[in-house]
Parts: structure tokens; C-alpha cells; sequence
């Protein structure tokens, strides 16, 4: 036997024998009429589709273009990865004068500082080389959030680089040496260019100190 299935609202009065029926009186019962009860008659009337409690796919609302997402194919987006530097420019700081020098000036500082100040550095000198005709000269760790500081390895997702007089995302991975006096592992991602509103919003500066 057939069984369909109807929504709560659809269903139809139960009939006199079916499970879930109520009885009927002993008045409304005859004697010559047996007492077994009739079996099920499947009801010719066709139920409407809608009115089935079928499961169904839920479809999502349909996308500002006016087609609906199609959540089965369309591919992930793609999260860009850091490019690891495979050469080192704090290192090279002991070479020359002015780097000694510097780093001399930088040992004043607290450790924390020297880190932030060694890892910003390497991130200007690993984007000036990468993008030459942006000329980047300055960096700044904490533009949209603070960095994360464990140990001797500093992360910050929302620092920003400034060349040309225009600002751009940044975000690095940055290891210190033990002794403070370079960086041992350093790895990056650039990102798009900051509006102006934004610029204003986050307070960053026009033009600055080299690093």
C-alpha cells in the first residue's frame, strides 16, 4: 500500500478503522453490520505538492546580481600566502658604520622595542627591494591592531607601509636573535592600498622617519 505523506494542515479527518481514529458510539453502531473494522481505503484525491512534509533542498536567497549562489560548485576563495624572505637585511647592519652605529642606538631601548624596531626595518627593506618604484621608507606594526609579541617572534596582521605618500596593508611574521642584534626569519604579505578616509581614520602619518 502507498503511503503519502501530508503536512499537519492537509491531513485528512481519520477514517472510521484506521489507526488513530475514534471510535464510533455504541449508539451510531448497527447489530446486523459486523464489528471488524473496515481495512483502509487509500483516498483517491491528490494531495498538492507543497502540502508533503518530504524533506527538501533549502535553496539560499538569491545573490545582489539576481542569481542564486550555487554553493556546490563555486570554488573557495583563495587565501594568499606570505612569502617567505630568503635574504636577511638586518643582518647586513654590522657591515657599515652607519649600521653599527644604529644598532648601537638601538641596544638604549627596552627588548621589546628593539624588536618591533628590527622587524619593521626588515619589512621596509624586503618590500623596497621587492617593489622598487613604490619606494617604501616606512613601516608602522600596529596601523589597524595590535601586534602579537611571544618570545623573541612578533606577528602583526595589521601593520601598514607607507611609499610615495600612500599607505598599503601589510602583514609579517617576523624571529629575532637572542642577542637583539638581527633577524633570523621573516616572511610577509602586501596588501592593497589604504584609501584616504581610512588614512584619516587611522591616524597615520605623512611622510616620516625612514624606518
Amino acid at each position: 500500500m502507498d503511503v503519502v505523506l501530508v503536512s499537519p494542515g492537509m491531513r485528512f479527518p481519520p477514517r472510521q478503522g484506521e489507526r488513530g481514529a475514534t471510535p464510533p458510539s455504541p449508539a451510531e453502531a448497527t447489530p446486523d453490520e459486523p464489528a471488524a473494522p473496515a481495512p483502509p481505503i487509500v483516498p483517491e484525491q491528490t494531495v498538492p505538492a507543497e502540502a508533503t512534509a518530504e524533506p527538501r533542498i533549502s535553496v539560499p536567497p538569491p545573490s545582489p546580481s539576481g542569481k542564486a549562489t550555487d554553493r556546490l560548485t563555486q570554488a573557495p576563495s583563495r587565501q594568499r600566502e606570505m612569502v617567505e624572505a630568503r635574504t636577511l637585511y638586518t643582518s647586513r647592519l654590522r657591515d657599515t658604520a652607519l649600521g653599527r652605529a644604529s644598532l648601537a642606538d638601538l641596544a638604549l631601548a627596552d627588548p621589546e622595542e628593539q624588536i618591533f624596531q628590527l622587524c619593521t626595518y626588515e619589512a621596509v627593506e624586503q618590500l623596497r627591494r621587492e617593489h622598487p618604484d613604490r619606494r617604501f621608507d616606512y613601516a608602522i606594526a600596529e596601523a589597524r591592531e595590535e601586534a602579537t609579541l611571544s618570545g623573541l617572534a612578533l606577528e602583526a596582521k595589521g601593520a601598514a607601509i607607507q611609499g610615495r605618500d600612500r599607505w598599503y596593508d601589510l602583514s609579517f611574521r617576523c624571529e629575532v636573535a637572542s642577542d637583539l642584534m638581527g633577524v633570523t626569519a621573516f616572511s610577509y604579505l602586501l596588501g592593497a592600498e589604504i584609501t584616504r578616509p581610512e588614512r584619516d581614520d587611522l591616524d597615520l602619518p605623512t611622510g616620516g622617519p625612514v624606518h
